[in-house]
C-alpha cells in the first residue's frame, strides 16, 4: 500500500506544497525539480474523490502515472518534509 497525503484537497488547493512544472513523462523529470527536503506526490481525481499519493521510485511512477484511465486532475507536487511525515 502506498503513502497518501490527507486531506488531499489541501494539496490540490495549494495550501500544502507546490505544483511542479510538467516537464515530461518520466520520474527523473519531476524528481529533478525537488529540493533536498521535498517529496514527490501525484494528485488524481478518481470519479468521486481526490487522491494525493507519494511517488518514491521510477517503478511507482510508472505504476501510478502510467495508468491514467478514469483519472483526471493529474498533477505533480513537491511536499515539504513536515507534510510528508504526516502522510499515512
Amino acid at each position: 500500500m502506498g503513502k497518501y497525503y490527507n486531506p488531499p484537497e489541501d494539496v490540490v488547493a495549494g495550501r500544502v506544497g507546490r505544483i511542479l512544472d510538467n516537464l515530461g513523462d518520466d520520474y527523473e523529470s519531476y524528481a529533478a525539480q525537488l529540493a533536498s527536503d521535498e517529496y514527490l506526490y501525484l494528485s488524481t481525481y478518481n470519479e468521486a474523490f481526490w487522491v494525493v499519493v507519494f511517488i518514491d521510485s521510477p517503478a511507482e511512477f510508472d505504476r501510478t502515472y502510467g495508468c491514467p484511465e478514469g483519472k483526471t486532475g493529474l498533477a505533480f507536487y513537491a511536499l515539504p518534509e513536515a507534510a510528508h511525515q504526516q502522510a499515512g
